[in-house]
């Protein structure tokens, strides 16, 4: 009677750890996917020990993901502000439109197309 009590309390603890563990699990997932947003928005993200190593790496590289985006975007954002005015620059120079020599388009590149190979098909007797 007694090792059966001892069973269920077991089973019973076993299971209440395995609810608060599934929970503390379920917790930070859903915090790694709230900094996959922020990635996405461009929203800086802080990064904190989780106490899971697979939880903390990916953390960490999705900080230094934002990281890395933040800089790009203010890369292209100086270098398209650096043609526009660059193109200011350009058109002054070149006066007005008319005394301009008219650009002729590039031509297409043609395609050479592949002759189809017939595909030999070994036959085993």
């Amino acid at each position: 009677m007694l090792t059966s009590i001892l069973a269920a309390l077991a089973i019973l603890g076993s299971l209440v750890l395995s609810y608060l563990n599934s929970r503390a699990l379920t917790r930070q997932v859903r915090e790694l996917e709230s900094k996959t947003r922020n990635v996405l928005t461009g929203a800086p993200i802080a990064t904190a020990p989780t106490g899971v190593r697979e939880f903390d790496g990916l953390s960490d590289a999705l900080a230094k993901a934002s990281e890395l985006l933040a800089l790009r975007t203010e890369q292209h954002h100086r270098t398209e502000q650096e043609l526009r005015t660059l193109h200011g620059v350009v058109t002054a120079l070149a006066g007005p439109r008319e005394r301009r020599a008219p650009v002729a388009p590039a031509p297409a590149a043609k395609v050479k197309k592949r002759p189809k190979r017939a595909v030999r098909r070994s036959v085993k007797v």
